[in-house]
């Protein structure tokens, strides 16, 4: 979806976690034309899925609910799950809310997979789309294209039913600082590049392209000044996986910088928002001169 925005609809997460210093347009890159469809318009209603947030031994949650909403100019793409045959659905009515009607060619078929997200597609019964190195700030929320969601059918025009394939990192910063940049790394880990998966979702086990895959991610074109006791929210959407020695570096606008590493891995799951709290950045913290 365009915006990918996120509705806070009750009560903010807590975190029992410390972190210590250490120092849519949908199917982008695809022609937006069908490949074998009919001249048949029809009118589908696609439905995104909530997300859940986290919960354990170091985590509270109280009530918190996370809703992915259309936005008016989002679009995705359908094909047969054989790959062979596709067509671009564009949405008609309901953007800013979590179903919305989207039009475009018929195709024929028995199974079907839809995807968003940037330079997604389906070939042979495998779904592929590509976690970006950066991503845009966008407040509560995060930005176009970088959500990926999947849905599978037999029947088009009974409605797709779409999931989200990545977790959210919140993180939740204080401070005095005004930030910039924001990156998340983890070594031995794929944060970015290309992700394959299984279309009938009969098995949300991502596979990374060893060739596009990098161990970070960045929160970017930031601009948000910090304050000493509220803390402010960052979404980074990641690849679904357990994070040991998890970094995270805070730019600010006036080049230096904090970081942090978790002090125990920290697993994020498919769909589900993981808030880290704890994260102080100002004069109260270790600053460092950006190289």
């Amino acid at each position: 979806m365009k915006t990918g925005r996120l509705s806070w609809q009750s009560a903010v997460s807590m975190l029992g976690i410390v972190l210590f210093v250490t120092g849519c347009t949908a199917a982008d890159g695809l022609d937006e034309d069908s490949g074998g469809a009919s001249g048949r318009k029809i009118t589908v209603r696609a439905t995104t899925e909530t997300r859940t947030s986290a919960q354990g031994d170091v985590r509270t949650t109280l009530g918190s609910s996370y809703e992915v909403l259309w936005s008016p100019e989002d679009s995705f793409m359908v094909y047969t799950v054989n790959g062979n045959l596709y067509s671009a659905f564009a949405i008609e009515n309901g953007a800013g809310t979590t179903s919305a009607s989207f039009t475009g060619p018929a195709l024929a078929g028995n199974s079907f997979v839809a995807v968003y997200g940037a330079n997604s597609y389906c070939v042979s019964g495998t779904a592929s789309f590509i976690a970006m190195p950066e991503q845009r700030y966008r407040k509560d929320g995060f930005s176009d294209n970088v959500n990926p969601m999947l849905a599978y059918t037999d029947d088009l025009e009974k409605g797709l039913s779409f999931s989200n394939v990545m977790g959210i990192l919140e993180l939740n910063v204080t401070g005095t600082k005004t930030v910039d940049r924001i990156t998340v790394s983890c070594e031995g880990m794929a944060l970015s590049g290309r992700f394959f998966l299984a279309a009938d979702l009969s098995d949300f086990t991502l596979t990374s392209d060893a060739q596009s895959a990098a161990s970070e991610v960045a929160l970017v074109n930031i601009g948000e000044m910090l304050d000493a006791s509220t803390p402010k929210r960052f979404n980074v959407v990641v690849p679904p996986g357990t994070y040991e020695n998890l970094r995270i570096r805070i730019v600010n606008a006036d080049g230096t910088y904090v970081e942090r590493t978790a002090p125990e891995p920290i697993t994020v799951a498919r769909n589900q928002i993981v808030p880290l709290m704890g994260l102080v950045d100002g004069d109260e913290a270790q600053q460092t001169p950006c190289a």
